[in-house]
């Protein structure tokens, strides 16, 4: 189960919006700079809820992917896309993101890849 809300994807609105759930602990709306928390579909793959590029939202996240087990964003919250993934040898929270390794990320980023431990 989601601790966040979950919801139906809409191409007119920049954050989603959720379907009332007693299961559910937060709620999403349309575009409001009141929600704080991103929302995403239903998916047993997914650890957490996604939701689309937004500066409003505090939790970032990646569109929904059978490769993609976690949601990150970059240091100034802005989601990655769904076939990049993220790590952070430190914290089992995922806060960085990029599409090749690079020396000058001090996080471990990679291709979503079988081969790789972090995703």
């Amino acid at each position: 189960l989601n601790h966040l809300c979950c919801c139906r994807v809409s191409s007119l609105n920049h954050h989603c919006c959720c379907r009332v759930s007693s299961l559910n602990h937060l709620f999403c709306s349309k575009v409001s700079s009141l929600n704080h928390h991103c929302c995403c579909r239903v998916s047993s793959l997914n650890h957490h809820c996604c939701c689309r590029v937004s500066s409003l939202n505090h939790h970032c996240c990646c569109r929904v992917s059978s490769l993609n087990h976690h949601c990150c964003c970059r240091s100034n919250r802005v989601c990655c896309l769904y076939h990049l993934c993220c790590c952070n040898r430190v914290s089992s929270l995922y806060h960085y993101c990029c599409n090749r390794v690079s020396s000058l990320n001090h996080h471990c980023c990679c291709r979503v890849s079988s081969l790789n431990h972090y995703r």
